[in-house]
């Protein structure tokens, strides 16, 4: 884990910034539900990408600001870390923000190859550098803040990225789960519990995102409808008018999954759908059951069975759906802002 070692504290106290570099990888959720919400009025922000060159960076330019707050989203390179220890005169702050157990995503072997190869080379490479320009540390769950107190870590909240749509009260008989690949796991659960559906409510379509090979798993299903995962940017794009009437979100356990933050309820509200989680954190402290959304033990069966009800009880699921959706427009309406700059 990144254990910050860099201080930026002049005689006198803390330095004010005059401008944020937030650096991330490509367009994704952890800076659309962590860092841009904070954003706000903060003057002279840039969000940029580290596979472009810090030569095009304009805050890096000779002629730049000269106290500089830099945010490290998950991951770094080293053309970007080179830049940013050449200009390290001119920075207020560095704060390295993790919204997932990355060291623990190296470690497991339930993971997908390809994924614990991104985490490696984009992060586990850049761990002693990102500590040295580091002067603070962010995360996205208190259980990640107990696994690295080494690192005195903050906890950000996270916010959705815009209103989530008004529910309907007759929104198609559709069910989504759209996992990324390290769901390989609660996609075959969410299969399992398809196959169950389907003899409880024939008319209940459910949409897993997937592969060739779990469209495979799922030949004969007539019920099932595997959809390509996407980008970030290109996945809320689709979304886009998008509804369906149930959202899902098992989870699996694992180290890594507890420490992962519930931000599954977003994505059945952005479908104005009401959200079906697995009773475990980090749902089980975030969603409040039979309130704003169900809490269910990972058993197939039960799922299937609590789906069908739901579908077929308008009232209820509506119900559901608009407490979450009037939880979650609050949550985007409070004051987000930045944690304080650590005192020497």
């Amino acid at each position: 884990m990144v254990v910050p070692r860099a201080s930026y504290l002049r005689s006198g106290g803390a330095v004010r910034h005059d401008a944020i570099l937030v650096l991330q990888r490509g367009a994704n959720a952890s800076t659309d539900y962590y860092l841009r919400p904070r954003l706000r009025g903060e003057g002279r922000c840039e969000v940029v990408d580290i596979q472009s060159p810090p030569s095009r960076c304009g805050l890096l330019a000779p002629d730049g600001p000269s106290a500089l707050f830099v945010i490290v989203c998950r991951y770094a390179s080293s053309a970007w870390l080179d830049a940013l220890e050449a200009a390290r005169h001119r920075l207020a702050r560095v704060a390295f923000f993790m919204d997932d157990d990355l060291p623990e995503m190296i470690r497991d072997a339930a993971l997908p190859l390809a994924a614990r190869g991104k985490v490696a080379s984009h992060f586990g490479e850049h761990v002693d550098r990102l500590g040295a320009l580091a002067s603070e540390i962010w995360v996205s769950t208190p259980i990640l803040a107990e696994r690295y107190a080494a690192s005195t870590p903050m906890v950000l909240t996270p916010a959705p990225e815009d209103d989530p749509p008004e529910p309907s009260r007759e929104p198609p008989r559709r069910v989504v789960y759209h996992g990324a690949d390290v769901h390989a796991r609660e996609r075959r659960f969410v299969v399992a519990t398809a196959r169950i559906l389907a003899e409880l409510d024939p008319g209940a379509v459910v949409e897993i995102t997937g592969d060739a090979a779990l469209r495979s798993v799922c030949r004969g299903l007539g019920n099932v409808e595997i959809t390509q995962q996407l980008p970030w940017p290109d996945y809320l794009l689709r979304q886009q008018g998008a509804r369906a009437a149930i959202g899902l979100a098992p989870l699996a356990d694992s180290a890594v999954n507890r420490a992962r933050a519930p931000v599954k309820a977003f994505d059945a509200a952005r479908l104005g759908a009401a959200g079906v989680f697995a009773d475990v954190e980090p749902f089980r402290s975030f969603v409040r059951g039979g309130v704003d959304g169900m809490l269910l033990p990972m058993d197939p069966q039960v799922w299937a069975v609590a789906i069908a009800a739901l579908l077929n009880d308008p009232d209820r699921r509506l119900a559901l759906a608009r407490t979450a959706r009037s939880r979650l427009v609050a949550l985007r309406a409070e004051a987000q802002a930045f944690p304080p700059q650590p005192q020497a």
